[in-house]
């Protein structure tokens, strides 16, 4: 995981925090949202179509429009 260098040791561990929350909290989508903030992804909602197309993934489509809005994609 990227940390930003400009912050403070307290505030990069409640950014962590934050991130590991979101993971538990929703799952695959977290960890989809995890790797496109760390750069591992380079479109979050082409990599959701592909996972409904190739392996028949679901997501709410509430818990899909918030992880695309948090991403900025």
């Amino acid at each position: 995981m990227r940390v930003v260098s400009n912050t403070s040791p307290i505030s990069n561990l409640a950014i962590i925090g934050r991130l590991d929350l979101l993971r538990r909290r929703y799952g695959v989508p977290g960890e989809l949202l995890h790797a496109r903030r760390t750069g591992m992804l380079p479109n979050l909602r082409s990599e959701i179509n592909r996972l409904r197309a190739e392996a028949g993934f679901f997501v709410d489509a509430e818990i899909e429009r918030f992880i695309l809005s948090q991403a900025g994609d």
